[in-house]
């Protein structure tokens, strides 16, 4: 929406105020009455990223929406700062560790099971 000024008509005062374009004459009061001057300002606005070639997919992005698009696809996420990064880094370690625990664990039992039941009588009775 844009941005519109407006004088008070008493005490001079200009002040900042936000409108749709169908209804820039509503302006606020001041010292009891409407203000009565409208000057449109400078509209703001958020510009898009640079475009950039992704280093990982090798694809051009030149929105924000395709960044996101491209992060997800390369399976990345945005950088947050060193200490967010060695936080997941050590959440990435923990949880590889835990899976390949798990799978020594199932590895182990799949060979226990597949021995025969006389070699596993031994191997009891041995620990």
């Amino acid at each position: 929406m844009p941005v519109y000024e407006c004088m008070c008509p008493k005490c001079g005062a200009v002040q900042d105020y936000i409108r749709p374009v169908s209804q820039y004459m509503d302006t606020p009061e001041c010292c009891g009455v409407k203000t009565r001057k409208v000057i449109l300002t400078a509209p703001t606005g958020i510009v898009d990223i640079p475009a950039y070639v992704s280093p990982t997919t090798g694809k051009l992005i030149d929105s924000r929406r395709k960044r996101r698009e491209d992060l997800k696809a390369s399976g990345c996420r945005e950088w947050e700062g060193m200490d967010q990064e060695v936080k997941v880094a050590q959440q990435r370690a923990a949880s590889e560790e835990k899976q390949a625990d798990a799978a020594i664990e199932s590895a182990a039992v799949a060979a226990w099971n597949s021995l025969p039941t006389e070699k596993r009588r031994v191997l009891e009775s041995t620990i």
